[in-house]
């Protein structure tokens, strides 16, 4: 669910052509045209989804809305 909502999201995005995220380590792949869209985009798209992304924080109530799978483990 969580890999499915952010390949999705960028799917849409207008320059985007291939997505791939791979949730146990952590990583994706994405290939773009950049004279189409921007990296600081598809960060300012994953993050308002409700995840982090490089150095950029998750929006606070997207992530607060995502299933409980999707989020972070609690730190003790």
């Amino acid at each position: 669910m969580c890999s499915y909502s952010i390949e999705e999201n960028l799917r849409e995005l207008r320059g985007v052509k291939k997505v791939q995220v791979d949730l146990k380590n952590k990583s994706g792949k994405v290939i773009f045209n950049a004279s189409i869209v921007d990296l600081s985009t598809i960060e300012n798209r994953i993050t308002s989804i409700g995840y982090n992304v490089n150095n950029k924080l998750a929006d606070i109530k997207a992530y607060e809305k995502l299933e409980l799978c999707c989020k972070k483990p609690k730190e003790n």
